[in-house]
């Protein structure tokens, strides 16, 4: 917007809207005289801009890129889910995405007190905090599990590799051109008339004198024609079956129920799972020594906030491509490899006519570019006021969206080598998430040759994938609680003759009070608490959160200020070069919002893990999670609008911004409409309703009841 051409952009109703064009940078470009005068030291600010982009990409780019995409992508289609992926990146990611950085970037705040531009509104920058509490507390646990395999892989034998563990079962088979014995007579005993179908166990060599496991109706002829006799004793409630040198893999089409060694040391020899949820079992001692660990190094990296999180980033957010790179090559050598890609890629275009497919393509945006977690909020807060973050947005979805595609060729090249190992086809070795991680490929792991090797580089990128988003989510809830109430982070401890940051003793109290929230996980019946968290902390409430951020910044606040404000920090820009985010803002971005949660809701599951169905008392547990982080936009809200009072005018107030809303320093507030209204450290005089005490007192409220 110029003085020259008013018309391409209209007025607020603030007098004082329009912008000194003559004090803001040239498009694109920083001030680079101002850069030391432009950090906010209370709060840090990056190094510079390469670590903003980094640690946006690493928070981005995390573990569903690998282990949910390509599963994702096969099934709804393969090459063709590509479509419905980049029309909702462009109806959801990009719009919203934008959104976030541009908000927190013009605050300068956490994702709480940012709402001081709508207070009403606030409850959606708590029930972020919430959320990313929440997944924060169970997501380390993720990367708990990646340093145990990590560990565990520093043997010359994978643990996974054979079935000779003391917790293995008859069921366990390594499926490595294993055949079954010679002649060989096994029993299996009836129950009744129950035996209408039955399992199978005893395929491993092994375990010759086990039970098989077969379904009534393959007794018979018919598995003698495929190498099998089964015979039932007229007199004896037993079945005898008569193998003869039959390829294990190959039993697989007579829906024998085989488990893979990898598959048994994830359920009995890592998790060691209790039957249900009811049993918890004991504390294992390794898991907890690793999730310890794993929050160690979390508080290690933000001890001095983005200040040395900024740092780690260099290698964290750049060292999973080197390894994609590295199992993607190799992978792609190995045998079966080409079967694998080919099942990612080929199009089935007659599923774009399925709603789940869009459905799926739009969650996966939604979820993987990490909008709705007052993440994206925090890391532009510490950003240069005037940096363009327009192009940071779109730079960051596309690296975000290129890697989810590029990590599909590493993970199905090595499901196809599995594949062709096993004897079974790619759809029914392909699966997601920990299944994928921690089962799926370490198995194809486990069959290259120096196995060790590819298992070390594998889980230390999950790692540090893993890290980068934890971060993030972690300085959500440091940031939000520490620019909301500053006595948390202002001052010092004296301890002996020592000075102890405050800010230093609250990260570090956070992240032991959330280890200790994690402990329940590292119980036999760990899983299912995990399942819990994951199933309820970020689904239908983090869609709600970011439905009523839309609400707040387009309607509430008001497009046309939001955008003002962006073009304070951007430079003028004509209004027909903003379309695009108006519509999507004002309309495409919230129906997007509305159909994936009338879907979700639609398509809902109550929570299960490996069969086992959840009892009441715990899905009701899972539901007060999910309602913790929802539960503070009406409460918020009533607060603001009703404390001590039922005056109409809170509502009005509500809505209003604080007077001393806007940029955090005073030298980015010159020139424009909020120039003399405070900046750098002053603190809006908010009261105990969050109604800004000015604007209330000039409305003629009583302020003792604020």
């Amino acid at each position: 917007m110029s003085a020259e051409e008013p018309s391409n952009f209209s007025p607020l109703l603030v007098d004082s809207a329009k912008v000194d064009v003559e004090r803001l940078p040239p498009k694109g470009s920083v001030d680079s005289s101002s850069d030391a005068s432009s950090e906010v030291e209370a709060r840090g600010n990056w190094g510079g801009k390469i670590e903003f982009l980094l640690s946006c990409v690493g928070y981005a780019v995390g573990l569903g890129n690998v282990w949910r995409f390509p599963y994702l992508a096969y099934r709804n289609g393969g090459g063709a889910f590509l479509i419905p992926y980049v029309i909702m990146l462009l109806i959801c990611g990009i719009p919203l995405f934008f959104m976030e950085l541009a908000f927190g970037q013009f605050a300068s705040l956490g994702p709480i007190s940012m709402w001081r531009a709508v207070p009403l509104f606030q409850g959606v920058g708590w029930g972020m905090l919430v959320v990313s509490f929440m997944v924060g507390i169970y997501y380390n646990m993720i990367i708990s599990w990646t340093l145990y395999y990590f560990f565990a892989s520093m043997t010359k034998n994978l643990p996974w590799e054979t079935c000779e563990a003391a917790y293995n079962t008859p069921l366990c088979a390594s499926v490595r051109g294993q055949t079954a014995g010679s002649n060989q007579t096994l029993v299996h005993e009836f129950v009744s008339s129950q035996d209408t179908n039955f399992t199978m166990t005893g395929l491993n060599s092994s375990y010759l004198n086990q039970s098989w496991v077969m379904y009534d109706s393959y007794i018979g002829t018919e598995m003698e024609d495929y190498g099998v006799t089964c015979v039932k004793e007229p007199s004896l409630d037993t079945v005898s079956c008569t193998l003869t040198s039959y390829p294990l893999q190959d039993l697989w089409h007579y829906g024998i129920q085989l488990v893979s060694p990898a598959e048994e040391y994830w359920d009995r020899g890592v998790l060691r799972r209790s039957e249900s949820i009811n049993e918890s079992g004991t504390v294992l001692w390794d898991h907890a020594l690793c999730l310890l660990l794993a929050w160690i190094i979390i508080f290690a990296c933000l001890i001095k906030g983005v200040k040395s999180s900024g740092k780690v980033v260099y290698f964290t957010a750049t060292f999973p491509y080197i390894v994609l790179t590295i199992l993607l090559i190799r992978g792609a050598l190995l045998d079966g490899a080409i079967d694998g890609i080919k099942f990612y890629i080929l199009p089935q275009w007659d599923r774009l006519a399925d709603a789940k497919v869009w459905k799926d393509a739009a969650t996966q945006i939604f979820y993987s570019l990490g909008v709705g977690f007052g993440g994206l909020h925090v890391m532009s807060s510490y950003n240069k006021f005037h940096n363009n973050c327009l192009q940071d947005a779109i730079l960051v979805a596309l690296i975000n969206c290129c890697t989810s595609v590029y990590a599909g060729f590493a993970i199905f090249s090595m499901i196809g080598f599995l594949a062709s190992k096993t004897g079974v086809a790619v759809a029914d070795a392909a699966t997601s998430g920990p299944g994928l991680a921690f089962v799926a490929y370490p198995e194809g792991i486990s069959q290259m040759p120096v196995a060790p090797l590819w298992a070390i580089l594998f889980f230390f990128m999950l790692f540090t994938l893993g890290l980068d988003s934890q971060f993030a989510m972690m300085e959500t809830v440091i940031s939000g609680l520490t620019d909301e109430f500053p006595i948390l982070a202002a001052g010092s401890f004296k301890v002996g003759r020592f000075k102890l940051p405050k800010k230093i003793a609250f990260t570090a109290t956070l992240c032991f009070i959330m280890f200790l929230l994690g402990l329940p996980m590292t119980t036999n019946a760990g899983i299912y608490w995990f399942q819990i968290l994951d199933w309820y902390s970020a689904s239908h409430c983090l869609l709600i959160i970011v439905l009523f951020e839309i609400i707040g910044l387009a309607y509430a606040y008001g497009w046309r200020r939001f955008l003002d404000d962006i073009e304070i920090m951007l430079g003028p820009k004509p209004l027909a070069q903003w379309m695009y985010f108006i519509v999507c803002w004002l309309a495409l971005s919230p129906l997007g919002m509305m159909f994936i949660l009338i879907f979700a809701s639609v398509d809902y599951e109550t929570v299960s893990y490996g069969g086992v169905m959840f009892p009441k008392w715990a899905e009701s547990i899972g539901w007060l999670v999910a309602c913790a982080s929802i539960i503070m936009i009406p409460l918020w809200a009533v607060i603001v609008y009703c404390q001590k009072s039922t005056h109409y005018q809170y509502l009005k107030l509500g809505l209003q911004s604080a007077s001393q809303w806007g940029p955090a320093l005073s030298e980015d507030r010159l020139g424009t409409k909020y120039e003399g209204k405070g900046g750098d450290e002053e603190l809006p005089p908010y009261g105990a309703t969050g109604v800004d005490v000015a604007a209330a007192s000039t409305a003629g409220i009583d302020n003792t009841k604020l």
